[in-house]
């Protein structure tokens, strides 16, 4: 009988810990997906902001083609230098680098070659 009763006790208290653990899960939860809601109406406001300028920064660049603004200065370095076959389309105004952004976009969509390569 006594061995009934503590098993009946220890049942409610682990259902009562179990309950417990996943309010705080759900809490967390809810926590986590305000932060990325957050996050993504972040993001998408300046994705709008973006396509509603005409010209658009490499750091905006980097946003758009979703990559490094390092990224974006290679490519920049590299159509500069004239190497490869599709250099990224750019405009510098004094020092800045900026693009216009609907040829930006079009640049993205032409078909590239020698994307593929054998890897050894």
């Amino acid at each position: 009988m006594q061995d009934e009763n503590l098993l009946r006790s220890l049942d409610e208290r682990i259902r009562m810990i179990v309950g417990e653990v996943l309010e705080k899960e759900r809490g967390t939860g809810r926590a986590i997906s305000g932060v990325l809601d957050d996050e993504s109406s972040k993001l998408q406001e300046r994705l709008q902001r973006i396509m509603s300028k005409e010209f658009i920064s490499a750091k905006e660049a980097a946003l758009l083609l979703n990559c490094s603004e390092r990224h974006v200065h290679n490519l920049v370095d590299r159509a500069r230098r004239q190497i490869g076959d599709h250099p990224i389309p750019f405009r510098k105004v004094g020092e800045t680098t900026t693009f216009l952004r609907t040829e930006l976009i079009e640049w993205t969509k032409a078909p590239m070659t020698n994307q593929l390569r054998a890897v050894s």
